[in-house]
């Protein structure tokens, strides 16, 4: 078929990608960003994990723009990475542990974000970093060690963007992962108490409903 060539094309660079380094495959990616959205999804990608931070930055906003993309919300994730990068040297580490994470370089990736989070001050960056963490952690069987972040963020930085998320993903480990339903209900209520008309409250507040209806033993 004649769509088949690019997809492929794509695939070989993929693979191609994953072996680094990616700086080594960013001409052949950038020839297959004009082929669809996963082609300029995947460019952008590379030269994030490439380093080249800003350029990303450019083709991040393009996908971005389009509201029915496929590629939106992660588009959107990675410029509210690049824009919180503060300091700036951070970027190189921030696509490094992106890079490792594609790849499946698990423990790579935990490890440079726990340095990261050790050396940052507590801001956006640090939030964001915190959670990033915890899903790493989680993703790693460490439920409790997944917790600790997201408590940091919601207790120390409470007027963060992050910080009404950061409470609810708490509730979630709680409930799903630590079995403490009765602890969980507190941070979903503490979610709403604090943040009543953030993004995530009507799903908070379902939350609280069920265990109201479905108390566990």
């Amino acid at each position: 078929p004649g769509g088949a060539a690019p997809e492929l094309e794509l695939e070989a660079a993929l693979a191609d990608l994953r072996d680094g380094p990616p700086g080594r495959v960013l001409p052949r990616l950038a020839a297959l960003a004009a082929t669809g959205p996963a082609g300029a999804w995947h460019h952008a990608e590379a030269l994030f994990f490439a380093g080249a931070a800003d350029s990303a930055l450019e083709r991040y906003q393009r996908l971005a723009a389009d509201p029915r993309g496929p590629f939106r919300g992660a588009a959107l994730e990675r410029i509210y990475l690049v824009e919180d990068a503060e300091p700036r040297a951070t970027l190189p580490v921030l696509g490094r542990i992106a890079y490792d994470d594609w790849r499946g370089e698990r423990g790579a990736a935990l490890a440079r974000t726990d340095s990261l989070v050790r050396a940052l001050p507590r801001g956006p960056l640090w939030a964001r970093l915190a959670l990033l963490q915890s899903a790493q952690r989680a993703r790693s069987g460490d439920a409790a060690g997944a917790l600790a972040p997201l408590l940091a963020v919601a207790d120390s930085l409470p007027d963060d963007r992050l910080a009404p998320l950061a409470r609810q993903r708490a509730g979630d480990l709680l409930l799903e992962r630590l079995d403490d339903p009765a602890a969980a209900r507190a941070q979903y209520e503490e979610c709403l108490a604090r943040y009543p008309r953030a993004w995530n409250a009507p799903e908070v507040r379902r939350a609280v409903e069920r265990l109201r209806r479905e108390p566990r033993p």
